[in-house]
């Protein structure tokens, strides 16, 4: 009986752990998606932060991202339809896997110039090119999930409010 009543309380204590869309309110669905958002967020700014006093914890900060993505891209993944609704859910996993693929590949070859003892001219002319990249192909991803949030909080009548981490993202490239 003992060796049957731990992995019971185990599994029952897995399954209320996660509630599914049918439980959740619309708020904390929500707040589901957006704070796998932050959480990307505040370590794509960290491994920024270290650009310049060290590159060499960028990098390990860059990795650390592309797993963080990959972590919040499976939980979102992991989110049932909202109602039948899967626009927002759907928004924000391909916003993260954009998030991903720029954290594997331009944020490296970033990093990797700014290892140079010698920065060249054309250098800084890589780096300004992949930020112009990496800008142009965020908007449309960046329009489609705040989109798609303001019509999940409009059919649900939530009130949004300004996230402060996407003013620090935001100002990253200036």
């Amino acid at each position: 009986m003992k060796k049957l009543l731990l992995p019971s309380m185990l599994c029952l204590l897995v399954l209320t752990s996660f509630r599914n869309a049918e439980t959740m309110t619309p708020v904390e669905y929500n707040d589901a998606i957006i704070g796998e958002q932050t959480k990307i967020t505040k370590a794509m700014i960290e491994m920024a932060n270290y650009f310049a006093p060290d590159i060499e914890k960028s990098e390990l900060l860059r990795k650390e991202l592309v797993k963080q993505c990959d972590a919040s891209i499976a939980a979102l993944k992991k989110l049932p339809a909202y109602e039948g609704d899967t626009k927002f859910r759907d928004a924000g996993v391909n916003l993260f896997q954009f998030y991903k693929e720029i954290s594997a590949k331009e944020y490296k070859e970033m990093i990797d110039i700014l290892r140079k003892e010698n920065i060249q001219t054309s250098d800084i002319d890589r780096l300004t090119v992949l930020e112009e990249q990496i800008s142009k192909r965020e908007q449309p991803l960046d329009e489609a999930f705040q989109k798609a949030q303001e019509a999940f909080a409009k059919k649900h009548n939530l009130s949004l409010y300004e996230n402060e981490v996407q003013d620090k993202i935001d100002q990253l490239g200036k």
